[in-house]
């Protein structure tokens, strides 16, 4: 799979696109797919001409004060209720999709810890196995996979992050997070759903 382009929500709306994607066509077979932004995704008019349609999934997910991981899982199958209303009827792939450890990071998941902000692990972990108990109940003809971003190649498990703005932000290797990713992923490729 190609990914044509990430997050070029300043020309992702014009038609030059459609050219570009014949001209990828004609010397590579593969499949291909967009990665656009949550908020450029309805504005995208190419998604007919692709095999895939990619989202940098970072909708804000409304919870109560209780924040759990079901209401996170309803908070996605709101926002994919609106989706489905309004793109094509094509498999989607999250291609990115994360959460740091803002005490707001439902509302605002592209953004990292600032400053003077406290970490809330327990907000993230909820956001994190909310999400995975949405992907692993959706149909998988509809949401076909997702990158978690981000998973970075160093030796996380040695050194591990400290809990700084900055400090390894978005971090999927935080064993917080690993842990959730790999008992869920296992689950699922275990045929235990």
């Amino acid at each position: 799979m190609l990914s044509i382009g990430v997050e070029y929500k300043k020309t992702s709306h014009r038609n030059e696109w459609i050219d570009i994607i014949k001209a990828v066509r004609k010397v590579y077979k593969g499949k291909l797919i967009y990665s656009a932004n949550w908020d450029e995704v309805e504005q995208v008019p190419f998604w007919q001409h692709l095999d895939y349609i990619g989202i940098q999934a970072y909708y804000p997910l409304p919870l109560s004060s209780k924040k759990t991981p079901s209401e996170v899982k309803s908070a996605w199958q709101k926002v994919m209720a609106t989706i489905e209303k309004k793109l094509p009827a094509k498999p989607i792939v999250f291609t990115e999709v994360g959460y740091d450890l803002r005490p707001d990071g439902n509302m605002v998941p592209w953004k990292s810890l600032e400053r003077g902000q406290r970490p809330d692990i327990v907000l993230r972990r909820s956001l994190i196995e909310g999400t995975l108990q949405f992907l692993q109940e959706y149909p998988r003809s509809k949401v076909v996979g997702a990158f978690w971003w981000k998973w970075m190649p160093r030796k996380a498990l040695e050194s591990p992050c400290q809990l700084g703005p900055g400090d390894c932000d978005f971090d999927m290797t935080r064993v917080e997070a690993r842990t959730l990713i790999q008992t869920y992923w296992k689950k699922h490729r275990l045929g235990k759903n």
